[in-house]
């Protein structure tokens, strides 16, 4: 977590502008269109688990919803980092009841 939040403020440092300003564009930028574009654009300190807590950052903080162009991840953990897991949970059951066969 430490890392996403520092990658976030470097980000911001190189840019000269708030994360709030950032455009969804920008916010691709940061997050890559797939985990071998990110891990080739930040530090070798930032840990390879640092990616989904920016996506997480970039929902709460940025409005971001342009998961589709992020490439292949596990879009479960991350409804679950940003909603929580029971209420994924909850869902994931109110739609199974709701679709299981008669």
């Amino acid at each position: 977590m430490t890392d996403a939040v520092a990658l976030l403020l470097l980000q911001c440092a190189d840019t000269g502008r708030a994360y709030w300003d950032w455009t969804a564009q920008e916010w691709l930028d940061l997050l890559g269109h797939n985990h071998q574009a990110f891990r080739g654009q930040v530090p070798d300190w930032a840990e390879g688990a640092v990616r989904p807590f920016l996506c997480g950052h970039a929902y709460h903080l940025g409005g971001f919803s342009g998961f589709n162009r992020l490439g292949q991840f596990d879009r479960l953990t991350l409804a679950c980092r940003i909603f929580g897991r029971r209420l994924v949970e909850e869902e994931i059951e109110r739609i199974r009841r709701r679709f299981q066969p008669l």
